[in-house]
């Protein structure tokens, strides 16, 4: 799971530009909540065990996933 400290910067929303790999699951005033989905093969560049928590300030990536196995993230992002 990722969760930036600040905003989402200014420039690509990944919703808008990759649809088929993010799909937002809950947004309010405060919090927007995305569902990460990338098969195997699939482009994604986190290397992360299932289960793990990891925390990421806001940044531009190429995803890829590296795996034989289908790879899930729920994102959460804090709005100011």
């Amino acid at each position: 799971m990722a969760t930036p400290v600040r905003p989402r910067p200014p420039g690509k929303d990944p919703v808008k530009v990759d649809a088929k790999h993010y799909t937002v699951e809950f947004e309010d005033e405060k919090v927007r909540v995305l569902r990460i989905w990338y098969g195997p093969g699939e482009k994604l560049d986190i290397t992360a065990e299932a289960g793990q928590v990891l925390h990421f300030d806001a940044f531009e990536h190429d995803p890829e996933n590296l795996s034989d196995k289908p790879f899930e993230v729920i994102a959460v992002e804090l709005k100011s």
